[in-house]
């Protein structure tokens, strides 16, 4: 359950800038089986970890730069089980990150994913995706990936 963050500049250092995790919690939370990186950024996700949301609603950290203080990420919707941060996707200003368990409309394990956009300093979710024709256990944000 730890991240270790590596420079491509120089590669035959081999030893990481940083190491990234939670503590205790890493393990069991799943930290770090989900990453995205762009320009500098990294966006680790924590499917299993519980919030304010409840057991296993999952979350997501963006670390804006090296040694720079995580920013905690979660959906705002977020429910137990949601699972929110199974895979994520960074690009510039737009992070998208999937919580396949999330149930819609009723439909448990449906799926949805969730777009957030750095505003300054801090990301705002800003949409929630789902499947047009869902149903139940369609999964909808097992993987997600960003172009454009």
């Amino acid at each position: 359950g730890a991240v270790d963050r590596w420079s491509l500049i120089d590669p035959a250092a081999a030893q990481p800038l940083s190491t990234l995790d939670l503590g205790r919690s890493a393990a069991r939370s799943r930290y770090g089986q989900a990453i995205a990186a762009d320009s500098g950024q990294l966006l680790v996700g924590a499917f299993l970890a519980d919030s304010e949301r409840g057991a296993d609603s999952g979350l997501a950290w963006m670390y804006p730069s090296a040694g720079a203080d995580p920013i905690r990420l979660s959906a705002s919707d977020g429910q137990p089980d949601s699972r929110y941060g199974i895979a994520v996707a960074l690009q510039g200003t737009t992070a998208l990150i999937g919580a396949y368990f999330d149930a819609v409309d009723g439909q448990i394990d449906r799926g949805s994913a969730y777009i957030h956009e750095r505003n300054g300093g801090q990301w705002i979710e800003r949409q929630k995706l789902v499947a047009g024709n869902g149903t139940i256990r369609e999964f909808f944000g097992l993987a997600v990936a960003l172009d454009g």
